[in-house]
C-alpha cells in the first residue's frame, strides 16, 4: 500500500475531514465557492454525486510541500466531487497522481485504468521527464499510464504536450496559506522592514543579488535553515501557521527568479502570495514575474527604484491584490479542476 489507513495527514493546515479520509463534495455543499449552496449551476450535483476521485498527494500531506497545498488539497476540495486520499482502495471513477511517479505508483495506475477508471496525472514542476533514476521517480512511464495531464503553466503544456502527445489542461497555482482577504497588510509610507522567503535553493541562488540592495531598514528572509552569504539579514525559520503573520510585517518584499530557460517554467506563486496579502513587491525581471506584473497592469514592479515611491506601491498594492482574488482563488482553481473532469469524463 503506498499510504496507512489513516492517510499519513499532519500539522494544522490538513482540515479534519480530510485526515478521515472523507469526501469535501457531497458533504458540504455550501462551501464550494457558491453562495448559492445546493443546487447551484442547475442540476450539476446529481452529475458529481457520480463520481468519486481517488487521489494519490506528491507527498504524506507534509506542510513542507508547497504543491500539496497549491494543487492536490486545492483541486479536490474545492471541485464539488466525492473524494478519498488512496489507501489500497480503487472504487471510484477518476484516479488522481499528484506528481508522484514511482514504480509503485505508476503499477497502481495501471490496476486503475484497466478497472476503467480515468488516470490523472499532474506534473507541475521539472521539465517534463525523469529518468535519471526510475526506480524513484520515472515520469514518461506515468505519463504513458494517464489519460490525460495538467500542469501549472501554458508553457509547460506546450512541451509536455509534445513529449507526450497527452491532452495536457492548465490548472495555475492558487493563493497558498488559508489567505483570505481580511489579511491585506496595511501600507507604510516609510520602507521599514524588507524580506524575500522561498524555499532554501530560492533564496540561495538569490544571495548576490539581495545583498546588493541598499535600502535601509530591517532585512529578514524565511525559509528553514540559514543562508550562507545572508549573515546580515535576519533568518526566521519557516513554519506554516507562523509564515503569514510573519510576512505581513514586511513593508516590501524582493523576489528572484535566476534567468535562464528553465525560469520560464517556474511558478509564480511566491508573487501571488504577495498579492493576495497586498504587500508589495519587487520581482527579477524574469519570464513568469515579467508576465505576471504585466498581467496585473503593475510592470514597475521589476524596477526596485520607483517601487520606493510610496504612492507607487499604494498602486501596486491595490492592483495586484485585486488581480490575486479575481484570477487565483483556491476556489476559482477547484472549479478550473471540475471543468477538466466533466470534459475528459
Amino acid at each position: 500500500m503506498l499510504y496507512s489507513s489513516q492517510g499519513v495527514c499532519h500539522g494544522e493546515y490538513v482540515e479534519p475531514d480530510v485526515q478521515r479520509g472523507q469526501a469535501f463534495g457531497g458533504t458540504e455543499r455550501g462551501d464550494i465557492g457558491d453562495e448559492k449552496g445546493p443546487g447551484w449551476n442547475g442540476n450539476l450535483w446529481q452529475v458529481q454525486e457520480r463520481m468519486k476521485i481517488i487521489g494519490v498527494p506528491t507527498s504524506d500531506m507534509l506542510l513542507r510541500g508547497a504543491s500539496v497545498r497549491l494543487r492536490f488539497l486545492t483541486f479536490l476540495k474545492h471541485c464539488g466531487y466525492p473524494w478519498e486520499q488512496y489507501c489500497g482502495n480503487l472504487d471510484g471513477d477518476v484516479f488522481y497522481v499528484e506528481k508522484k511517479s514511482s514504480p509503485e505508483v505508476i503499477e497502481v495506475a495501471k490496476k486503475a485504468r484497466a478497472k476503467g477508471m480515468k488516470v490523472i496525472f499532474d506534473l507541475n514542476d521539472g521539465m517534463g521527464y525523469r529518468d535519471k533514476d526510475p526506480k524513484k521517480r520515472d515520469d514518461k512511464a506515468m505519463c504513458l499510464v494517464a489519460h490525460v495531464i495538467t500542469c501549472n503553466s501554458e508553457e509547460r503544456a506546450v512541451i509536455l504536450r509534445k513529449l507526450t502527445g497527452k491532452p495536457v489542461y492548465v490548472i495555475p497555482d492558487g493563493i497558498d496559506y488559508g489567505i483570505k482577504p481580511c489579511h491585506r497588510v496595511e501600507l507604510r509610507e516609510e520602507v521599514r522592514r524588507i524580506c524575500t522567503f522561498g524555499h532554501y535553493k530560492q533564496v540561495l541562488a538569490s544571495v548576490k543579488v539581495l545583498k546588493r540592495i541598499s535600502v535601509d531598514g530591517k532585512k529578514f528572509y524565511i525559509t528553514d535553515r540559514p543562508v550562507p552569504g545572508l549573515e546580515k539579514w535576519r533568518g526566521r525559520q519557516w513554519r506554516y501557521k507562523k509564515f503569514i503573520k510573519q510576512l505581513r510585517t514586511a513593508d516590501l518584499c524582493y523576489l528572484f527568479h535566476v534567468d535562464n530557460e528553465v525560469s520560464k517554467l517556474k511558478s509564480n506563486n511566491r508573487l501571488v502570495v504577495c498579492m493576495a496579502l497586498g504587500l508589495p513587491a519587487v520581482v527579477s525581471d524574469t519570464y513568469v514575474y515579467a508576465k505576471t506584473a504585466k498581467d496585473a497592469g503593475v510592470p514597475e514592479i521589476t524596477n526596485a527604484v520607483v517601487m520606493q515611491d510610496f504612492g507607487v506601491r499604494q498602486r501596486v498594492s491595490q492592483k495586484g491584490f485585486d488581480y490575486a482574488w479575481e484570477n487565483y482563488r483556491p476556489e476559482k482553481m477547484g472549479e478550473m479542476f471540475r471543468d477538466m473532469l466533466m470534459e475528459v469524463m
